[in-house]
């Protein structure tokens, strides 16, 4: 199993959340904010990279995408206290 596989499946334990689900709901896409923003700093994938990840995995995703999840990471984290807590996880 590689790395961002692992990393997913640890998420989705934390969360309880199977964030490769197609849905919108806010903790699904805050899930994968945190997800795509460990992938970008602590692995230096690049987004076409993460999006490319999501997509093999069934989530449908394009590098804008990306893009988008990333410049909200700093607004989705001080808003959810317990997301932050599990990027420490």
């Amino acid at each position: 199993m590689i790395l961002q596989d692992k990393l997913a499946q640890r998420l989705i334990k934390i969360t309880g959340l199977d964030i490769f689900d197609k849905t919108r709901k806010r903790d699904y896409v805050e899930a994968r904010s945190l997800l795509m923003h460990v992938f970008r700093e602590y692995l230096g994938l690049s987004k076409t990279g993460i999006a490319e990840y999501f997509k093999s995995r069934g989530k449908p995703m394009t590098h804008a995408t990306v893009i988008h999840h990333l410049r909200d990471w700093e607004y989705i984290v001080k808003a959810n206290a317990t997301l932050a807590r599990n990027l420490n996880d």
